[in-house]
């Protein structure tokens, strides 16, 4: 599969190292990133968010590390500090992308306390989305292409669940009764 195209300028500033153990304040976003990477790296960074960007801090970085593995960004705050990061990841088949969203299920599991499926999206509807989250941590992983194509991940970790809109991950129960109050209502 092709590397996906930078988003950071040919000039990269200060590049960010990641590391798996960290003393940094932001020390479970360091780790994440250093899983996602594959110890690829260290992250380019740019002081211009990317195009289209809704997620930015004032007087902070993006920064990006792309692989085989694919495209994964950070928002960097003026402090130096990992807010928000991005997967990107096309995979090869379905049973690709069970496996990677496994892997990523067993290393959250340790690191966070609560977990929940999320009603999965058409065309995706045999990969369901998983949310984790704490008190420091949210992490939403989704599907963003059909099937057919070899489905994308889309993985976002926020470090500060006031700032995740929650209801991005539909439970499977609140679908149902969505559904059926649509259907009672139509018939």
């Amino acid at each position: 599969m092709p590397r996906p195209r930078s988003l950071v300028p040919p000039t990269p500033e200060h590049p960010l190292r990641l590391l798996q153990i960290s003393d940094r304040p932001d020390s479970a976003m360091m780790s994440l990133a250093h899983f996602w990477s594959g110890n690829e790296g260290p992250a380019r960074c740019g002081s211009k968010p990317p195009p289209k960007e809704i997620m930015w801090f004032s007087g902070g970085r993006y920064c990006e590390v792309l692989s085989d593995r694919g495209q994964i960004g950070f928002r960097i705050d003026a402090k130096g500090l990992i807010r928000v990061m991005t997967w990107n990841r096309r995979t090869r088949s379905p049973a690709h992308a069970r496996s990677l969203a496994d892997s990523l299920d067993v290393v959250l599991r340790r690191r966070v306390s609560n977990r929940r499926l999320c009603r999965p999206d058409a065309p995706n509807r045999d990969l369901p989305g998983i949310l984790w989250h704490n008190e420091g941590l949210v992490v939403h992983l989704s599907w963003v292409t059909s099937v057919d194509e070899g489905p994308e991940l889309l993985v976002i970790a926020v470090d500060d669940p006031k700032e995740y809109p929650f209801f991005l991950c539909r439970a499977f129960d609140q679908a149902r009764a969505d559904s059926r109050r649509l259907r009672n209502a139509t018939e």
